[in-house]
């Protein structure tokens, strides 16, 4: 799914079995942290980096996720 699509505070849903990623602030590209996502959750969009990732709030925390992996609710 295309960034363009989600905007910023919109609900989305994220699957299980979805990596979850911390990346460094001023890389954007080194991952600091990763998880992967047990079960299915709903997270708010925090911010749109670039077209291929979203920053969103889940799980106490707020992770980078591929927005192929990503759906609007």
């Amino acid at each position: 799914m295309n960034s363009s699509l989600f905007r910023v505070g919109e609900l989305v849903h994220v699957p299980a079995s979805v990596h979850l990623l911390k990346l460094d602030p001023g890389y954007q590209q080194i991952t600091t942290e990763s998880m992967l996502n047990p079960t299915p959750i709903v997270g708010v969009v925090m911010g749109i980096p670039n077209e291929k990732l979203l920053e969103v709030y889940c799980r106490g925390a707020k992770w980078s996720i591929p927005t192929r992996n990503i759906y609007k609710i």
